[in-house]
């Protein structure tokens, strides 16, 4: 039996997935101040064609309209986000700003788990929890994106699928 999706926007279901994605393009942005490894153009070039392969992958994902929909897309989404984060992760980036990146390759992970949570509470159409965790990423999704556009990318953490697909 097919539930029905409680009435809430796309771009809801893809913050949680999105705000991993711009909290790992701030790490990169962070980790590019230091010396060592990559120069900084070099490394930031890398990141953002990473961060664009996984926007197309993101903005490919269609809106559910079922409860078992909206668990899949979170799962897709979320495999596209790790995908991202660990391709970035895999960057070599200037080696005085290493510390920096994995503290805040820490807080995407936690990111990512938020997902996991959202996924749940949808699963369970818990709509004041799906609320409660659809507020806290997009604090967090914003604040990750406000680092990524002060430091200067062009993709990573600046772009946003979710609207950009619907």
């Amino acid at each position: 039996m097919r539930r029905e999706l409680v009435a809430l926007p796309w771009t809801a279901l893809r913050r949680p997935l999105l705000l991993a994605a711009a909290a790992g393009a701030t790490s990169v942005a962070l980790a590019a101040c230091g010396g060592g490894g990559a120069s900084r153009e070099e490394f930031l070039a890398k990141a953002d064609a990473i961060c664009a392969q996984a926007d197309a992958e993101i903005a490919a994902v269609r809106q559910p309209t079922t409860v078992e929909g909206a668990v899949e897309a979170i799962d897709r989404l979320r495999e596209i986000s790790e995908r991202q984060l660990a391709d970035l992760r895999a960057l070599e980036p200037p080696a005085a700003e290493r510390e920096k990146l994995d503290e805040l390759f820490a807080l995407a992970d936690e990111q990512l788990a938020l997902a996991i949570d959202y996924r749940d509470a949808i699963a369970q159409q818990d709509r004041d929890l799906i609320r409660e965790l659809a507020d806290r990423a997009n604090r967090l999704r914003a604040e990750a994106q406000e680092g990524a556009r002060a430091y200067g990318f062009r993709v990573c953490g600046t772009s946003d699928p979710a609207t950009a697909a619907g």
